[in-house]
């Protein structure tokens, strides 16, 4: 209000002292309060626990404090966030860091600080000007734009909607008007020569215009010639997915070799050469890949590599670096585990194999543990690491109760819910009796997932019990209700060796997305086990 015109000024301080006003004023204020509260209980402004924010704030200001003058590069935080960050930070592959301020001193460090307080000093100016003007649409405008650029400004603290042209061209025709029908400074008194400056800057315009065209043009072929390549690697991935392994390991080798700064192709490559029998040129593709970026999966499919063709020290090594952040995802715990079995290393193996049934609890009771009499005799000793993972307490005791119902002691599944109130209990005592197949109580289970089907737990158990029961209708249908309004896979994970499988679909997670290339479907090569979700047991 200060810097708005007299007129203006006088107008809303007139309204703020009536009733109308003070009640608007107050209004405001609680449906601000309220929209705060909302948005903090909802996790959209908090940084807590294990939200991805938290991770990815953390991540930014470690990159600033490795290169505090001029950030890592413009363009890279999607690449390099897995590299700056700590085991079990949350390991989500998006393309920005859902604060423009953090990735902003991340990629650009002071350099972009100062650049950015130009911009804010800039903007404000003209802002300032228009709302103090004397004409009435530029002072609506300008106030129009202090309230668009303030809440754009404000919403970037949790998101980065930079990448969105109409949001920026929203912004960018109002502020280009306001700059536009500014008024003109007053004329420059003439002096000696002053005939000359149009002559000269009409010389100046033609040569940027020139300049501005050349580098269009050079820019323009560079790209072409980067969606060409592009064009081979996507053939690669087509052929990839198609089981066509070594007509994807030569297209993606040559893709490569061309573009040989896009890391997803040297990936691409290892991936295909891995699966075609080309351990050495997979463990170099591999190699190149795991270095240049951190992904989990990419160190996993090196590991297996290096110990087929007998590095077991090369294969621990690049363990340790799969397991860093990809103990995130079942299919890398299993594989991980898996492969620190055959090396020899069995408590990391148990570790491994307990963190993996701690995420996909159907695998407590998976064929696997039985297909090797070694590791069927480790199968308590894993259980009983799952155990210690989950930890007893009312917020554990739900797991827990799966966890030892899935594994076949029903009874321990019942006592696991001591520490929950009867009416929480409710579901899982249902869920119990239906699993062992007592008269009714699917049907008493499916009635309480009717009168509540935007909760959560007896949809699932409902569609857990009917993959029990091998009733497949149901599992769709629950599944159905499950993926409208939380993330769902077929209920029943199982290890499978063979064929690469592909990856579950993770929306915005994905590797591909840091280089805008695809990857093939099957990260994790055919030398490791797989994991497939089903819908029976």
């Amino acid at each position: 209000i200060v810097f708005t015109a007299p007129a203006d000024r006088s107008r809303v301080m007139a309204f703020l002292r009536s009733r109308v006003g003070a009640a608007a004023v107050v209004a405001g204020f609680a449906a601000l309060i309220a929209a705060g509260v909302l948005a903090a209980s909802s996790g959209r402004l908090t940084l807590e626990g294990s939200a991805y924010r938290e991770s990815f704030a953390a991540a930014s200001l470690r990159m600033f404090e490795s290169s505090p003058l001029v950030g890592i590069g413009p363009g890279v935080w999607q690449v390099l966030r897995a590299s700056y960050a700590t085991s079990w930070e949350t390991d989500i592959y998006i393309p920005h860091a859902h604060d423009i301020y953090l990735q902003t001193v991340a990629e650009f460090g002071l350099v972009g600080i100062v650049a950015g307080l130009v911009v804010v000093g800039s903007v404000g100016r003209l802002l300032l000007g228009a709302i103090r003007s004397n004409d009435e649409a530029r002072r609506r405008v300008g106030l129009a734009m202090l309230f668009g650029v303030v809440l754009l400004a404000g919403q970037q603290l949790v998101d980065m909607l930079m990448n969105v042209p109409a949001l920026l061209l929203a912004l960018a025709i109002p502020l280009a008007w306001l700059d536009a029908t500014a008024p003109d400074p007053a004329p420059e008194p003439a002096t000696l020569g002053s005939e000359a400056r149009p002559a000269a800057r009409r010389a100046l315009a033609r040569v940027l215009v020139i300049g501005m065209a050349a580098i269009t043009l050079i820019v323009a072929t560079g790209l072409l010639r980067i969606e060409t390549i592009a064009a081979g690697g996507l053939q690669g991935v087509q052929d990839a997915n198609a089981g066509l392994w070594a007509e994807a390991m030569g297209t993606a080798r040559e893709a490569a070799a061309s573009d040989p700064s896009v890391t997803s192709y040297w990936f691409e490559t290892g991936v295909a050469a891995a699966n075609a029998g080309d351990l050495t040129t997979a463990a170099d593709a591999l190699g190149r890949s795991a270095a240049a970026d951190d992904y989990r999966i990419a160190w996993l499919d090196l590991a297996a590599v290096r110990w087929r063709l007998g590095d077991d020290t090369g294969a621990r090594s690049a363990l340790v670096r799969a397991e860093r952040l990809g103990l995130q995802r079942v299919s890398v715990d299993v594989a991980a585990g898996w492969l620190r079995w055959q090396l020899g290393d069995r408590t990391a193996a148990i570790s491994d194999y307990a963190v993996a049934i701690l995420r996909a609890p159907t695998l407590a009771n998976d064929p696997f543990w039985s297909s090797d009499p070694a590791l069927s005799a480790a199968r308590s000793e894993i259980l009983d690491v799952v155990w210690q993972y989950a930890g007893p307490g009312p917020g554990t005791a739900p797991l827990v109760f799966e966890l030892k119902l899935l594994a076949g002691d029903p009874a321990a599944a019942e006592a696991a819910l001591a520490p929950m109130s009867a009416a929480d209990r409710t579901v899982y005592d249902q869920a119990a009796a239906a699993w062992q197949g007592l008269p009714g109580a699917e049907a008493a289970l499916q009635q309480l997932a009717e009168r509540h089907p935007l909760d959560k737990a007896p949809v699932l158990w409902c569609q857990l019990v009917a993959a029990r029961h091998n009733e497949r209708d149901l599992v769709a249908r629950y599944g159905a209700w499950l993926a409208d309004g939380f993330e769902a896979d077929a209920p029943v994970a199982r290890v499978v060796f063979g064929q690469p499988i592909p990856q579950p679909n993770a929306g915005v997670d994905r590797y591909a997305s840091l280089y805008r290339r695809p990857v093939p479907d099957a990260e994790i090569i055919n030398i490791l086990p797989q994991i497939e979700f089903q819908d029976h047991f």
